[in-house]
């Protein structure tokens, strides 16, 4: 057997062990069990993958726009234009395979860790031998960020697979000059910025990495900037037609304001989620990787100068302040600091003039990448809101009224959407979320305001929109939201039919049944008319 070949086995080895720890923390977290509520974003994404993988399967080269807004109209949590597709048309494709679950689409989410894991684990391998190479996977899992997500239906991990391939691509290019592999680098960079805007980071990969280098005629050879031609050709469209879209998601203005804030607000939750140990070895890795030069290492010069790309861009472009926007940072980081750890065993073994310093080395660093996963790791519990249960229960009563007002927090309505949109094949029914009509606010929810000043008008809204069902979450997070509290009243004053309460870690879930006679159909068309999208794609 070639050495070739042992790598590739070993390396499937490792990808099928770290599946099956993945998919086990994932059974312990309670994630196959829970609906998606656990994050505000999880149930966007879902939804606007099976709005893909419906128009595929039922109305593929029919108007996509149109088929688009339908799907709206009955979940309205299809966020295509807040996030590019890539990622939702790759999940798509998955539910398509493997059917359109949430437990399919968690499993997505452990084979996208599983490879992450893996192919971090093979470029160490290549560097230090799989000794270290299991426990710099062991490291990259062990992040609490990377673990928890793994059990939410995000894109993160996802983008940081793409990042990893970007980078290795272009540490291909460098010595070797091949124009192939910057054409490889700039096809990665599309990939990931059509993922999540964040993407363009490794945009700035080229600059950071010839100052590391010393090689700024880098910046100037042609080849370098053929990496350019997929990144603009790919992405610029849909940056122009969606920038005021998706900036609708910014928590922050442009400016050096931002960056004031941004730059000590990153370096703690770095060091919150990262580590003090594994930040240190990263420093140590880093020097090492400056001082070597890409003629001797090529790949740690890229993950470096991959790790100030990311950071970098995370600084000045006001996107969030998020553990999940340095995901992408992780596996380049935990390849630095897996050299800087080898380096120091080697330069003890050295001094002390024991064993192979190679061999210490070696063991020195997986020590120490295991100790740096063990001080941060923390198995998260997923909770569960109940609003699989709540779908269920509404499609299980036969009524012909198919208006579901769901009142709460937006991963409360969110989560309740997902189940609907998973449950109902047909698209019978339509949910329409409190925050929208209950309320007014921007995309972020940062100027939220109640519609309603009084009982009455909410009252009479409620009846003049024929709604069927109102379900009430009562978590301490949806209380805050002044709709829901006058929701809460009404019911009470007003006697509603309570149908089921269902206990939920965050609190009691409340399924009201209202009106179960049909809508009239101009009632219904003035209700979407109320919930339509503000902004669409293309247009503002």
């Amino acid at each position: 057997m070639t050495h070739g070949t042992r790598s590739i086995m070993a390396a499937l080895a490792f990808a099928a062990c770290a599946l099956a720890v993945v998919v086990a923390t994932q059974v312990a977290a309670g994630a196959y069990d829970a609906d998606l509520g656990t994050t505000g974003d999880q149930a966007a994404h879902y939804v606007t993958s099976l709005m893909i993988r419906d128009y595929l399967a039922e109305a593929a080269g029919g108007n996509p726009m149109r088929f688009a807004l339908d799907y709206y109209a009955h979940f309205p949590r299809v966020s295509l234009g807040h996030w590019p597709p890539f990622f939702h048309a790759v999940q798509a494709l998955v539910a398509l395979a493997g059917g359109r679950s949430v437990a399919a689409a968690i499993g997505f989410q452990a084979v996208v860790t599983a490879v992450l894991c893996t192919v971090t684990a093979a470029v160490v391998a290549r560097r230090l031998g799989w000794l270290v190479a299991v426990a710099a996977g062991a490291a990259v899992f062990a992040i609490p960020t990377v673990m928890f997500l793994t059990n939410a239906v995000m894109i993160d991990n996802f983008l940081a697979v793409l990042t990893l391939g970007a980078v290795l691509a272009w540490a291909r290019f460098v010595p070797t000059m091949d124009w192939r592999w910057s054409l490889a680098f700039g096809v990665l960079v599309s990939a990931a910025a059509m993922t999540k805007g964040t993407g363009y980071a490794l945009a700035l990969l080229p600059v950071f990495h010839a100052i590391l280098a010393r090689r700024l005629g880098l910046l100037l050879d042609w080849r370098s900037w053929l990496s350019a031609v997929p990144v603009v050709v790919v992405t610029l469209p849909w940056l122009v037609l969606t920038y005021r879209i998706s900036a609708d998601g910014f928590n922050y203005p442009w400016g050096w304001g931002y960056t004031g804030v941004a730059l000590p607000s990153f370096a703690n939750l770095a060091r919150e989620m990262l580590g003090v140990l594994l930040l240190g070895l990263f420093a140590c890795g880093f020097a090492l990787a400056a001082w070597r030069g890409p003629a001797q290492d090529a790949v740690g010069t890229a993950m470096a100068g991959a790790v100030l790309a990311i950071a970098g861009f995370s600084v000045l472009v006001p996107a969030d302040i998020q553990p999940r926007y340095l995901i992408p940072l992780v596996p380049p980081l935990v390849v630095v600091a897996a050299d800087g750890a080898a380096w120091m065993g080697r330069t003890l073994s050295v001094r002390a003039a024991i064993g192979s310093g190679v061999r210490l080395g070696q063991w020195a660093a997986a020590v120490l990448l295991v100790v740096s996963g063990s001080l941060v790791v923390r198995l998260p519990h997923i909770h569960s809101m109940r609003m699989d249960d709540v779908a269920q229960a509404v499609l299980e009563s036969g009524s012909a009224n198919p208006i579901v007002l769901v009142v709460g927090w937006p991963n409360a309505e969110g989560a309740l959407i997902a189940a609907f949109a998973e449950r109902d094949t047909a698209r019978r029914n339509y949910v329409v979320r409190g925050t929208k009509v209950l309320a007014d606010g921007n995309f972020m929810g940062s100027d939220y305001r109640p519609r309603f000043n009084e009982a009455t008008a909410m009252s009479n809204w409620i009846a003049q929109a024929h709604i069927g069902w109102v379900v009430l979450d009562t978590a301490r997070e949806s209380r805050a939201f002044a709709h829901v509290d006058q929701i809460a009243a009404l019911a009470e004053a007003q006697g509603w039919n309570l149908v089921r309460r269902f206990d939920a870690m965050r609190g009691e879930v409340r399924l009201y049944a209202l009106d179960r006679s049909p809508v009239p159909p101009a009632v219904l068309d003035e209700v979407m008319r109320q919930i339509q999208p503000k902004k669409v794609i293309g247009t503002y």
